[in-house]
């Protein structure tokens, strides 16, 4: 009787964490830079060119958020 009851409270102290949370990204260690440098031109070159101009405009929208939220000033000055 006392078993299960400790089974039971070990199972409430678990976190179950969801699959999305972990990518199926790697971790690569490089022993040198021009090692680390070619990996990642690797991993460049397989990605489509839409999907960087995504990466791109996404980082961009992250980096400047505060400034695209403010109205832009359209006058001209010549």
């Amino acid at each position: 009787m006392k078993r299960k009851q400790q089974e039971q409270s070990n199972n409430n102290n678990l976190v179950s964490e969801p699959s999305m949370v972990y990518g199926k990204h790697s971790i690569t260690i490089s022993t040198s830079f021009e090692e680390m440098n070619e990996s990642e031109a690797k991993a460049m070159a397989s990605i489509s060119p839409i999907t960087h101009l995504q990466n791109a405009t996404m980082l961009i929208r992250k980096v400047y958020a505060e400034q695209l939220k403010q109205p832009m000033d359209k006058t001209l000055r010549l």
